[in-house]
């Protein structure tokens, strides 16, 4: 039934508030509007006299007119006979064709009345679907090649394989207002760092059936984003099961050249600084060319707001409740805190624990993200230090998730030996930090001297 080619335009639109739904993020008080697909704007009782005018009033001065009649009036016939299900299959046909002469320009009727053509068919037969802008919406057919549906901006996309879906379709998109975010946040369930172009995508049928295969979708960043950044940004999904880091696809049928410019109060980025001298401390494969024609893209199974995040996480040591403010080099390094007039076998006093703080690169500080210490050397013992100043039975590895604070600490008892001791903390996958998350560094290492003069 899909009769756009690869590279057919589509028409952005605001998302409608109606069609809006707040969520709290996890520990990210401020709510995130979800796009839902729209409700049916029409009476169920409308007449076919109604819609035989609409059509000739849509086609009025243009080609198609008389095609559509006739085949509404085989969906009229369908349904005085009972055969619902014809009536239907021919809808979607005919709603399909209303819309690529719309987004072809052949139709000069003003939106709203396409709008109200479309919604009056589909109730017409009792399909629960309804369009919002004519040329945002389009029809995806199980018997469609592949195809390339890029917004009229230019700014984003999906690219569908052939058979995507198992029944007629109704496939929508719609720009998500960046300025009504704040810095580093967007519409994405996720404490991450996000840039827009933030866009949602809806998909609608009657059997609720998903997609059979993978699709691609692209988005482009505006333009004044940090390059560093933007060389290593991904594209963010608010999945049903979760949000999610998208496994990386390419999405080089977007230009993003002329994509919009940050928002004003995004633009003013007062850690710029920061950003760079934490930057300079990245593994030097995270480090790449901007992007220069291609959007950012990934491969999804489902369609719901997307946009693109950075995945770097930023971990900091320190000890005892202060940390360092830059994260150091990745191959780790060595923080002191008095330690050697500490006698082996004693516990490492509360102001010297071992301490990790996990954040992202624009000073969001990560709740729940784990993080294991390990003993290597001196034969010591670690255990979470939960709260702050109990320590469960020590062990060699402790695993301590990260607070409100961004903060996690562990207890540490030195071994039987004087000697050096060290310990290693590596954050991990949890909370925030879904599979994708890249950690700068990887891993810290804290050394103590065990020695056997007492302390005094």
């Amino acid at each position: 039934m899909r009769r756009l080619p690869a590279g057919t335009a589509l028409v952005l639109v605001s998302i409608l508030a109606a069609c809006g739904e707040a969520t709290q993020p996890g520990s990210a008080p401020a709510p995130r509007p979800v796009s839902l697909a729209p409700t049916a704007a029409c009476s169920p009782d409308v007449s076919a006299s109604t819609i035989r005018t609409q059509i000739q009033s849509v086609f009025a001065g243009g080609t198609g007119g008389d095609f559509a009649l006739a085949q509404f009036d085989d969906i009229v016939d369908e349904r005085n006979q009972g055969n619902l299900t014809s009536a239907k299959q021919q809808t979607w046909s005919l709603v399909d064709f209303i819309l690529d002469h719309a987004r072809q320009g052949q139709i000069v009727a003003p939106p709203a009345a396409v709008i109200q053509l479309v919604n009056n068919l589909f109730c017409f037969v009792g399909i629960n679907a309804a369009i919002s802008d004519a040329g945002n919406s389009w029809i995806v057919d199980p018997s469609d090649a592949p195809q390339i549906l890029i917004t009229s901006d230019g700014f984003s996309g999906a690219s569908l394989p052939a058979g995507a879906v198992t029944e007629p379709t109704l496939l929508t998109a719609a720009r998500i207002d960046e300025s009504t975010f704040p810095i580093g946040d967007g519409p994405l369930l996720t404490d991450l760092d996000q840039y827009p172009l933030y866009y949602s995508f809806v998909k609608t049928n009657e059997g609720n059936t998903g997609f059979t295969q993978s699709l691609i979708v692209g988005v482009c960043p505006a333009i004044g984003i940090d390059p560093v950044v933007e060389a290593r940004l991904r594209l963010g999904h608010n999945a049903s099961s979760g949000f999610e880091i998208t496994p990386p696809a390419n999405a080089d049928f977007l230009s993003c050249s002329n994509a919009p410019p940050l928002p004003t109060s995004s633009a003013s980025l007062g850690g710029r600084i920061l950003q760079r001298l934490a930057s300079a401390f990245l593994p030097e494969q995270l480090v790449a060319a901007p992007l220069a024609v291609g959007g950012i893209g990934g491969s999804v199974t489902e369609f719901s707001p997307l946009g693109p995040v950075d995945p770097m996480v930023i971990g900091a040591p320190g000890v005892g409740g202060s940390v360092t403010e830059f994260a150091p080099p990745a191959g780790g390094s060595v923080v002191e805190c008095n330690f050697s007039r500490a006698r082996a076998g004693a516990p490492i006093p509360s102001a010297c624990r071992p301490e990790v703080r996990v954040r992202t690169e624009r000073g969001t500080l990560l709740d729940g993200i784990p993080v294991t210490f390990t003993v290597l050397a001196g034969n010591g013992r670690v255990a979470p230090n939960i709260p702050l100043e109990d320590c469960p039975t020590p062990a060699l590895t402790a695993v301590m998730p990260t607070g409100a604070d961004g903060k996690a600490r562990a207890c540490w008892r030195l071994g039987p030996l004087p000697g050096t001791n060290t310990v290693e903390a590596r954050p991990d996958i949890g909370g925030d930090a879904v599979p994708g998350v890249i950690f700068s560094p990887k891993a810290f290492q804290f050394t103590a001297v065990a020695t056997a003069q007492q302390t005094q």
